[in-house]
């Protein structure tokens, strides 16, 4: 799987993966990476499924698949070890990722991501919710499945800023509906090893 990315910064200097959260892609950041640029280099792939990455489906882009699909490209970049900032899905791949590489890792920095959940039960009944919420990107249209996303009580303090608001749903609307599906399918809580 080859994951479409952003690198920018000091090709020199160490090296922060930027992974962001489902229904995101690589210019999340874009407001975060000058703050880091002058220092470190920095890299902000499109995780799977989201922006230009593009994938056939689940089985693609697992915990597995997308742990390898960000080594090569830390690899690519020339990073014998590297930092990582995730948030949500991206915290989840984070300490996915951490915990195959723990060696190669200089610092984990996690916003809005679980552990994975510790019982089967668990496990079964998220998969369900993940897989409920899949069935609705396939079945709903783009903008009122994001209605529906940005009305959780996740996101209540985006509420207020309508303007805000309405600029991250256009960002997000660009996205293929198949292609989340599969992501949500394949790197939801559900999925995630404990």
């Amino acid at each position: 799987m080859q994951l479409a990315h952003h690198r920018s910064g000091n090709a020199n200097g160490p090296l922060v993966l930027f992974l962001h959260g489902f229904l995101g892609d690589a210019s999340d950041w874009r407001d975060v990476l000058p703050a880091f640029e002058q220092r470190y280099q920095c890299l902000a792939p499109d995780l799977p499924g989201h922006g230009e990455s593009q994938i056939d489906g689940p089985a693609e882009c697992g915990f597995v698949e997308t742990a390898t699909a960000l080594i090569e490209l830390v690899d690519e970049a020339g990073a014998d070890t590297f930092s990582m900032v995730g948030y949500s899905m991206g915290g989840r791949i984070a300490l996915y990722l951490a915990s195959i590489y723990a060696m190669r890792i200089d610092a984990l920095v996690l916003e809005s991501a679980s552990p994975g959940l510790q019982s089967g039960d668990e496990r079964r009944a998220r998969r369900e919710w993940d897989d409920a919420i899949a069935r609705k990107l396939e079945t709903m249209d783009m903008p009122a499945f994001l209605d529906e996303w940005y009305a959780q009580p996740l996101f209540a303090t985006l509420q207020p800023d309508s303007e805000k608001l309405a600029r991250l749903k256009s960002r997000r609307a660009h996205h293929d509906k198949r292609q989340l599906a599969a992501a949500m399918r394949a790197l939801g809580t559900g999925t995630q090893p404990s």
